[in-house]
């Protein structure tokens, strides 16, 4: 009888996601604090990034329900999900020009997707087939 091993490409492109995620999360804040209080004229560049990140934590979650096949930590998918539900939360409150609702979902947007880049790296599971019975 033969076992397969699950593949890891899950899990490596989960964490790079989540990454990802995290680093242009903590450019959305540079930038956001840069348009709150100077002149600066960036909103268009702001915008953007904050479509890339939603993309990125959409994409975070696709990975991190994949590796929850494969390993079944939960905890990893849900708050992938939940990131990715607040970036697009964040995405309409922009729209509506909701500005300090905005601000306060960013930085909590801003720990989740450090605390989710760091429990991709740290914290990930083993996969399932490892696992001694």
């Amino acid at each position: 009888m033969t076992t397969t091993t699950p593949s890891p490409k899950h899990l490596g492109t989960l964490r790079t996601m989540a990454l990802a995620t995290a680093v242009l999360t903590v450019g959305q804040a540079a930038l956001g604090l840069l348009l709150l209080f100077t002149e600066v004229d960036m909103y268009d560049v702001h915008g953007w990034i904050g479509y890339a990140t939603f993309g990125c934590a959409v994409a975070a979650a696709v990975f991190a329900f994949l590796w929850k096949k494969e390993s079944g930590n939960t905890g990893l998918f849900m708050h992938a999900v939940g990131l990715a539900v607040m970036a697009l939360l964040q995405i309409g409150l922009a729209e509506m020009g909701a500005k300090w609702v905005h601000v306060v979902l960013g930085l909590l947007i801003l720990g989740a997707a450090l605390a989710l880049a760091s429990l991709a790296q740290r914290k990930p599971g083993a996969p399932l087939a490892d696992r001694a019975l």
